[in-house]
């Protein structure tokens, strides 16, 4: 039981602390955590087993030492300080309201319009699972209309040329 302690609690400091530097994470389906929440998270899966040491040294003074098992103490703190987590990430996970649409066309314009075209759409086309298609490469610009133009230097000029 002891080991399996020792493993959870490592397990939350390391993910306490990785959360603590790093600050803005991704998540699941290319969502990010803020880098407050994250931080947030990272102090209370870092303070879990330092809490439950504190919490079983104070109830062992007022219960006295053998009331109340240390593992019983830290496998309940540990539980509070999982649901504490879930319920930071619960907001990333299910937004409280619907994300707002592009700046693609008015709504006037589709209200006129029961059964819109959507052959010469604005918007890009997008893959099954909502990723966007990449653009393609842009080709070289022309040169600027103010700077002169670069010309190849007379082959007796070149400094590199040995023959």
């Amino acid at each position: 039981m002891m080991i399996a302690l020792i493993l959870v609690g490592f397990i939350m400091m390391t993910l306490g602390v990785a959360l603590l530097f790093l600050g803005e994470v991704p998540f699941l389906g290319g969502k990010r955590i803020s880098a407050w929440r994250s931080r947030l998270i990272g102090l209370v899966q870092v303070s879990s087993l330092p809490m439950a040491l504190g919490i079983w040294k104070c109830l062992q003074l007022l219960f006295g030492s053998d009331a109340i098992d240390a593992g019983v103490v830290a496998w309940s703190l540990i539980g509070v300080c999982w649901f504490v987590t879930f319920a930071l990430v619960y907001r990333v996970m299910f937004l409280k309201r619907v994300p707002r649409a592009g700046k693609g066309k008015s709504s006037a314009s589709t209200a006129s319009e029961p059964f819109p075209s959507t052959a010469g759409e604005d918007e890009p086309a997008t893959a099954p699972f909502g990723f966007a298609e990449p653009e393609p490469a842009r080709t070289k610009t022309a040169p600027k209309k103010n700077s002169p133009a670069k010309r190849a230097p007379a082959p007796d000029d070149n400094p590199f040329n040995f023959s």
